[in-house]
């Protein structure tokens, strides 16, 4: 990202990101209003490096992000029905190299599954996007955080990962987590 400008009133954020990232030839200037619970150190930062609005893709990208958010607002809410529905039967969730569960998880009911198990020792909190970057018709990289505090112990911990999230009509097929911004965005051919 060459440069972005928050404008904070109310809940209310109006980002004007102008973003261009080392190998994509898809990079735009998009004024984004989002709207956020919490302070504004929480808010969500949208920047989509697509082509003009004329465009079909930048709708399927902007749909894309709509059911990321939907699905991590479903996941969060432990609605079960809402998520499955937002996921393709054949959803693969690749955990990162660091986690002790370090192998694919396939099919949706498998993946809710080890949602709700990795989830159980932590506190209720949310998830949320601090940044979702477009990254073609059927790809999102998104930052995804929160602060967790474990349930027995009380230690807390801040989870912070990059995800790329593929789409195939119009669902999640695929949510690959990486540790670091850089190791995310070159899964999808791009660089910082």
């Amino acid at each position: 990202m060459t440069g972005s400008v928050a404008f904070i009133s109310g809940n209310t954020v109006a980002f004007v990101a102008i973003a261009g990232l080392s190998g994509s030839t898809r990079s735009t200037a998009i004024t984004r209003t989002v709207a956020f619970t919490g302070s504004a150190t929480t808010a969500v930062t949208v920047l989509f490096l697509a082509k003009p609005a004329r465009d079909t893709g930048r709708a399927m990208a902007q749909e894309n992000v709509d059911v990321s958010e939907r699905a991590l607002d479903a996941g969060n809410r432990h609605d079960k029905a809402a998520w499955l529905a937002l996921n393709d039967p054949e959803v693969e969730w690749v955990p990162a190299r660091d986690w002790p569960e370090s192998d694919p998880i396939r099919g949706r009911e498998a993946v809710w599954d080890f949602w709700v198990a990795v989830n159980e020792p932590w506190k209720e909190r949310a998830f949320e996007y601090v940044e979702v970057i477009e990254a073609g018709d059927d790809k999102l990289v998104t930052h995804v955080r929160t602060e967790m505090q474990g349930k027995a112990s009380g230690a807390s911990v801040v989870f912070s990962y990059w995800l790329v999230i593929t789409f195939r009509n119009g669902k999640v097929l695929r949510i690959e987590y990486f540790a670091e911004r850089g190791e995310a965005l070159e899964a999808v051919g791009l660089r910082e």
